[in-house]
């Protein structure tokens, strides 16, 4: 899931910032990786990390009553609500 989101993320800067990639003569990377010591020797270039430090569940707004949706064939689908993240 979280490759997911640092995949959305990557599009996103991409297509609408337009500034990782050939800008005024100077290549960027996006990264997505533990700032440390190993990943300061990877790279070659210009480079935005965005890495996730801390990724905790948000209790106050967890819901726990089911989420129910009535189908065509009017059998009733239930669903668990979806976590909420800070």
């Amino acid at each position: 899931m979280i490759h997911d989101i640092d995949e959305t993320i990557r599009q996103l800067l991409i297509k609408e910032l337009g500034v990782f990639g050939l800008v005024h003569g100077t290549h960027y990377d996006i990264s997505f990786d533990m700032p440390d010591g190993e990943w300061e020797g990877r790279i070659t270039r210009l480079t935005a990390d965005l890495f996730l430090y801390d990724l905790t569940e948000n209790h106050t707004l967890r819901k726990n009553e089911q989420i129910r949706e009535i189908k065509a064939d009017r059998t009733i689908d239930t669903k668990k609500p979806p976590a909420r993240f800070d």
